[in-house]
């Protein structure tokens, strides 16, 4: 196979690329076909995730530009170059304190997902069982990220749906979604029930709150409470050594018989 992504013809965010001569039509790469063509590639998993090539590619040349499994053989190339964004790069992201967000052609604004949203996300993507973690819907727990976050989307003056955002856009919009819920930390896939329920405890202890103020609470700002409670709890001081004899017993009444 023979691919110059430099000779690319760009009309409305479809694209023709030459390949060994031939012209290979596709059509725009939306937000919604990228989360579902990922699905198909990264399967839920209680260890790293492994991400399949030739099923992202596979489901990415059936939706973009109508071919078969055995049509998309060898072009996988193809297929991320035009999942990345194509020719375009993805803007570089500068979220503002009022969570707006640069696209080309317009703007997202985001809000950070609740305490709430973030432990009801994990609770379904990371199931429990028998007291035990089940496998980890990544994609599923990005796609609530951007159900939870994304508050508007304006491109070219109009509102969009998320879910048509489409090309470097659907990057941009994803890696400031995930910023501005986790400010780079990934999300710790031991947090499901049993240790929320302990981190919401620790964090009505500590402050006053309520479970409802906690739920409602940006999750960055959780974990930064959390992180104050760790620091300012002192080691447990070491307990006394234990006495001897009576002594162990400060209120026992010592009796004396006379034996003579």
């Amino acid at each position: 196979m023979k691919f110059d992504a430099r000779a690319v013809e760009l009309c409305g965010g479809a694209a023709a690329v030459m390949i060994d001569g031939e012209a290979l039509h596709l059509r725009p790469w939306t937000l919604s076909d990228h989360l579902d063509a990922l699905d198909a590639a990264a399967s839920p998993s209680e260890g790293p995730i492994e991400f399949d090539v030739s099923h992202f590619s596979t489901a990415l040349l059936r939706r973009a530009a109508d071919l078969d499994t055995e049509e998309s053989a060898g072009l996988e190339e193809v297929a991320l170059w035009w999942a990345l964004g194509g020719p375009q790069q993805a803007a570089t992201i500068r979220l503002g304190p009022d969570g707006k967000v640069g696209l080309a052609g317009g703007y997202a604004r985001l809000r950070p997902w609740t305490w709430r949203e973030r432990r009801l996300a994990l609770a379904a993507c990371v199931p429990l069982r028998d007291g035990k973690l089940g496998a980890l819907d990544a994609v599923g727990l990005l796609r609530r990220q951007v159900q939870a976050s994304v508050i508007e989307v304006v491109i070219d003056g109009e509102a969009r749906p998320p879910a048509t955002i489409a090309g470097p856009n659907l990057h941009t919009l994803l890696d400031a979604v995930l910023r501005i819920n986790n400010g780079g930390v990934e999300v710790e896939v031991e947090l499901v029930p049993p240790a929320i329920a302990a981190a919401t405890l620790r964090i009505c202890r500590g402050y006053g709150w309520t479970p409802t103020q906690v739920d409602a609470a940006p999750a960055a700002e959780i974990e930064a409470m959390l992180r104050l409670l760790d620091a300012a709890t002192p080691a447990p001081a070491p307990g006394p050594a234990l006495r001897s004899g009576l002594a162990r017993f400060p209120d026992a009444v010592v009796i004396e018989i006379d034996g003579t």
